[in-house]
């Protein structure tokens, strides 16, 4: 297959998707590295005073592993960031590590849905104990709402872009050709 032939058969899809992936998962990449350098810094060795002693279990867990939870942020995006740019090449290990980690970030939709709905329903518990406080109902309700169309967006999102790249013809674009060996390629 020649030069041209090979470029011409590079859909647009996965080269528009590619390059929007390389600049979210970039920026996210530069933003979770300032973060770490924070974490690793400035709030080294200092914790939340009293959190632990008072907030839910899932907020404790994340306030003494809050280094952790970072650097994985970071990792998750700087994968995304190697598997964007092979992508743009037309590797087919980025093909597949693309589509776990929309995949993962599908599952962590879902999650952090479930948590919010667990968070939400206990602060709605918390506010209508307290005597004369502002009913948060409609609010918190509100918040929980347009937080679950986002949530749902993104899957739907994630979800098309997983099947567009399991398709066979998307598929094509990353088999790689066999390579062509002087015996078999003769002269004319």
């Amino acid at each position: 297959m020649s030069e041209t032939n090979q470029t011409e058969e590079r859909s647009t899809f996965v080269s528009i998707t590619a390059w929007v992936f390389i600049v979210f998962s970039g920026l996210a990449t530069a933003v979770t590295a300032l973060q770490n350098i924070l974490v690793h810094t400035v709030f080294k060795d200092r914790e939340v005073t009293g959190l632990n002693e008072t907030a839910p279990p899932l907020f404790a867990f994340m306030n003494e592993h809050i280094s952790l939870y970072f650097l994985g942020l970071f990792l998750l995006s700087l994968s995304m960031l190697i598997a964007s740019i092979g992508l743009l090449k037309r590797k087919n290990w980025a093909r597949l590590a693309s589509i776990a980690l929309l995949v993962l970030a599908i599952t962590s939709q879902i999650g952090g849905m479930a948590v919010q709905f667990a968070v939400f329903s206990s602060m709605r518990a918390e506010f209508a104990s307290q005597p004369d406080a502002f009913n948060m109902d409609t609010i918190l309700i509100a918040i929980l709402g347009f937080n679950t169309l986002l949530a749902i967006g993104i899957v739907v999102l994630f979800a098309w872009f997983i099947k567009r790249l399991l398709s066979a013809k998307i598929a094509a674009e990353f088999v790689q050709a066999p390579a062509i060996s002087p015996e078999t390629h003769g002269e004319d």
